[in-house]
């Protein structure tokens, strides 16, 4: 008699704890690129500084690749769930259409991840072939992963931010919409980039930190505080079990 509920209340907590995995692990992930030898990268887009750093702080690539994946997996599982529980929290067009865009962002970061990952040995192996073919073999790991897959995943999951708050909200879920500010502070940045001329330029220095670190802090906390936000509201649907029992 009382399998359902319980396993209803273990696929809610795995979900929240999903989230807030995903959080925990796309913050490790660009902390990890701060590990010793990292004042040798420089430039991310030159192929000569970026070598040498992978020589020295390969293995922190590959972390950072590793927690990139592990969020991208994170992020599939706690979109799934979210889908799961339509039943018990009332989920609109919106609701389901930002858990989509969830899993796929979710899969350019792990895409991104595993170029991150392979590179750290592929790469230097090819440049020690010949030092043109490792700064090119560099800067497709480059193109593809980091300026491509990374940049459309985190694009994609500063959209997802914003637009899963605004669903959530109808069911009572504030906390997420409040820390929704800051990815919807990094999406107006890039927005504005593409939508109005010489915007980039009109950027100062401290414009541009505000806009990586609202990037950088704001997705990976606003899944934090949305995974405990889904454990409050476990917590208050089997408050209503217990009490329709």
């Amino acid at each position: 008699m009382t399998t359902a509920p319980v396993e209803s209340t273990k696929h809610r907590i795995l979900t929240a704890i999903s989230w807030i995995l995903a959080g925990a692990a796309l913050v490790a992930a660009s902390a990890a690129e701060l590990a010793p030898g990292a004042e040798l990268r420089g430039d991310g887009d030159n192929p000569a500084d970026s070598l040498a750093y992978l020589s020295v702080a390969g293995r922190a690539y590959l972390w950072s690749g590793a927690l990139l994946a592990l969020g991208g997996a994170a992020l599939v599982v706690g979109a799934v769930g979210r889908l799961r529980a339509r039943g018990e929290h009332p989920s609109s067009m919106l609701t389901h259409v930002s858990l989509v865009f969830t899993i796929i962002s979710a899969g350019l970061l792990i895409g991104a991840g595993a170029l991150r990952m392979q590179a750290t040995g592929t790469v230097p192996h090819i440049a020690s072939l010949d030092p043109d073919w490792g700064a090119a073999a560099y800067l497709a790991v480059q193109m593809a992963g980091t300026q491509g897959m990374l940049s459309a995943g985190m694009f994609t999951l500063l959209a997802v931010t914003v637009a899963l708050s605004i669903a959530e909200w109808r069911n009572g879920m504030r906390a997420p919409l409040i820390v929704a500010v800051l990815p919807a502070i990094a999406l107006g940045f890039l927005l504005g980039d593409l939508l109005v001329p010489g915007f980039e330029s009109l950027a100062t220095d401290g414009v541009f930190l505000l806009y990586i670190a609202s990037a950088l802090l704001g997705i990976p906390l606003w899944c934090a505080v949305y995974g405990v936000s889904q454990l409050a509201a476990n917590r208050s649907a089997r408050r209503r079990e217990m009490t329709a029992t």
